[in-house]
């Protein structure tokens, strides 16, 4: 049993790395279009709205759903969706 749980730890802690590595590849252009700092949001998912182009988003820090339309822009309108919980 304890051979068995020490396996399991090492695999949990083998899978978990995380490098700080910044990695170049070419033919990749990323730009942000939203500053969820501005706006006082906290992504951590991000998921397409069924049925539109529109986009919905967890904030993690303040438990609240919201909804960005497209086109996306620094100046999109971002409109929460849910009450806080």
């Amino acid at each position: 049993m304890l051979l068995h749980l020490l396996l399991l730890v090492i695999l949990c802690l083998a899978s978990n790395r995380v490098t700080s590595e910044l990695v170049l590849e070419e033919g990749y252009t990323v730009s942000t279009i939203l500053d969820g700092n501005k706006l006082r949001v906290n992504p951590s998912s991000v998921l397409p709205r069924p049925g539109t182009h529109d986009l919905i988003i967890l904030d993690s820090s303040g438990n609240a759903f919201y909804t960005v339309s497209s086109p996306f822009s620094q100046d999109c309108e971002v409109r929460q969706l849910g009450a806080k919980f």
